[in-house]
């Protein structure tokens, strides 16, 4: 991707850190994957996802604030995503997609911590905003928020179509006087 403009000392700390990260990343672009032992591969996969999944933590917040602020109406989009679709050449249903699970996650914020530590994946976190946001309007804020922490605890054991399982069925879990209901 081409880079937005010249970097200096002055950078937000934001940019500064990607900017890291991304020299970080060129410095073992060329490293041999082949000389990695068997747990040195396991651990890298391991924590190649978890990262990847900080990274998106990452650019969640930056999406938000940049549908909050509106970053692409100065260029005549008709939205951020759109914008951010034709900047990044990403389908706009993709860049839509993002720009919804990174609002969502501005009003979860358990969620946005668990994807900023890695300890969920972004489609983990999807499914948990989405079944919490899908509770009835009635269902009481003490019961969203143990259904959103008992998904939180079972991202641990389970892959997401698992957990949109178990996030279909939450009041029963949670609430059965409500899911039974």
């Amino acid at each position: 991707m081409a880079s937005t403009g010249h970097r200096t000392d002055r950078d937000h700390p934001i940019l500064a850190a990607v900017s890291a990260i991304q020299a970080e990343l060129r410095s073992v672009e060329h490293a041999p994957a082949w000389s990695l032992s068997d747990d040195e591969t396991r651990c890298a996969l391991v924590e190649l996802t978890r990262l990847v999944a900080q990274a998106t933590s990452l650019e969640l917040k930056v999406a938000a604030h940049a549908d909050r602020n509106q970053v692409g109406d100065a260029s005549g989009a008709t939205s951020t995503s759109v914008w951010w679709a034709n900047h990044t050449r990403m389908t706009q249903r993709e860049a839509a997609r993002k720009i919804k699970l990174a609002n969502a996650l501005e009003t979860h914020d358990p969620v946005a911590h668990a994807l900023a530590a890695g300890d969920v994946l972004v489609d983990q976190a999807h499914v948990v905003t989405d079944a919490v946001d899908a509770l009835p309007d009635t269902v009481q804020p003490d019961v969203r928020t143990r259904a959103r922490d008992y998904l939180l605890e079972a991202a641990a054991h389970y892959d997401a179509r698992a957990l949109r399982i178990q996030g279909r069925r939450i009041l029963d879990v949670v609430a059965p006087e409500i899911g039974e209901a």
